[in-house]
């Protein structure tokens, strides 16, 4: 596919999380959508330290929430609505440190 961007992510449909195991579907949304993961936490949090925090957390909320994941949304939207409910919940997320707060 000639000009397409690698952003581009496959658009397969889900029927529901039972047709994959939970582990086989948590391991495709990281491997399809982890970089997007990396680029809300990057660009929300701006204390290196805890962009990994933020990462963790979302990947936790992630794996937690494809149990209830029956397939009437893409797997895409999915993942990308738990990191931004995520990135949001969490306080002052692009808060600088004191020393560069005038």
């Amino acid at each position: 596919m000639a000009g397409t961007s690698s952003t581009v992510l496959s658009q397969a449909p889900i029927q529901s999380a039972a047709v994959e195991d939970a582990e086989g579907l948590f391991a495709r949304a990281l491997a399809e959508y982890g970089p997007a993961i990396s680029r809300i936490v990057r660009a929300n949090e701006a204390r290196v330290h805890l962009r990994a925090d933020l990462q963790q957390e979302i990947y936790l909320e992630l794996w937690r929430s494809l149990a209830i994941f029956d397939g009437r949304c893409s797997l895409g939207t999915w993942v990308y609505r738990i990191a931004l409910n995520m990135k949001r919940l969490r306080p002052s997320a692009r808060a600088y440190p004191p020393e560069f707060s005038q």
